[in-house]
């Protein structure tokens, strides 16, 4: 008795076909080149799988190449797109708060001045010890010095200075907040072009 190839049925051993499955039986000759044949497709098989790893192995290593360049471009390089555009909305964030809070020192009488007042320079602390993109050094050197200003004229209101002199410390303040809107814009005219 021997077993059928197909099906692995028991059959006689001078059998031609498979009484299971109906199938013709090799011959010894054509067994040997059947598991020959087997074999070589085997080979062939393992052979483009061992290429379609290479293949996908090369595609992942590129892929994590430009992800790595993109990364160093963006974040690593000192005025990359992607580092600038987080310090501007830092620089923001800290504008718009300011603004609020000289919005409500601005409606405040002059005796209640002290609260607000130390609120604006709790916010003036913040944007001095702020980390930003080198190339926003300028612009947030503007916005610190208006808000120095912008404080010294807050504090001659409340010594009951002059207006002139009151008035005078705003316009500096306008002044350097102007420029610092200028840096803001010429920065981002040329952010994807990693400028100084």
């Amino acid at each position: 008795m021997k077993t059928c190839p197909f099906c692995a049925e028991e059959i006689q051993d001078a059998a031609i076909v498979c009484k299971h499955c109906g199938r013709d039986l090799p011959q010894p000759q054509e067994l040997q080149a059947n598991v020959v044949s087997w074999a070589e497709d085997k080979k062939e098989k393992k052979k483009a799988n061992k290429a379609g790893l290479y293949v996908l192995l090369a595609i992942v290593l590129i892929a994590a190449a430009f992800g790595g360049i993109y990364y160093y471009v963006n974040y690593l390089t000192p005025c990359g797109v992607g580092r600038v555009q987080d310090s501007m909305a830092k620089l923001t964030d800290i504008h718009n708060r300011w603004f609020d809070a000289i919005e409500i020192a601005s409606s405040t009488s002059r005796i209640s001045l002290s609260g607000p007042v130390a609120d604006l320079q709790a916010i003036y602390r913040e944007t001095e010890k702020l980390e930003i993109a080198p190339c926003l050094t300028q612009a947030k050197m503007y916005l610190t010095q208006s808000m120095d200003w912008t404080l010294e004229s807050f504090q001659r209101f409340m010594a009951q200075d002059e207006d002139s002199s009151v008035n005078s410390a705003m316009e500096q303040a306008t002044k350097l907040l102007s420029k610092y809107t200028d840096e803001i814009i010429r920065v981002k005219a040329c952010m994807p072009n990693n400028c100084q």
